[in-house]
């Protein structure tokens, strides 16, 4: 969803399969897990940028978070990354 509010088809997330208990929202950014990461989507600037790295396991199974942080539930363990991080890159 746009800034305006409307729906917009995104086909640069490629045939990602999300998982539907895995997104979550900062109403900044929308984070949703797949089987290979997570995607990561920027209301700002409506671009999508795919977490691997930062993750203990490409299979992301569950996203939440709170004021300062995210987390991801990987099939390997818990991810926590502080929510600024995404502001440094």
């Amino acid at each position: 969803m746009t800034t305006s509010g409307e729906l917009v088809r995104f086909a640069e997330t490629g045939r990602s399969v999300i998982n539907p208990n895995a997104m979550w929202s900062d109403g900044e950014r929308l984070y949703a897990g797949t089987l290979e990461g997570a995607l990561l989507f920027e209301r700002q600037s409506q671009k999508w940028t795919r977490i691997v790295a930062e993750l203990p396991s490409r299979t992301v199974l569950s996203i939440t978070g709170d004021d300062r942080y995210v987390y991801f539930g990987t099939s390997s363990g818990i991810a926590r990354i502080e929510r600024s991080y995404w502001d440094q890159r």
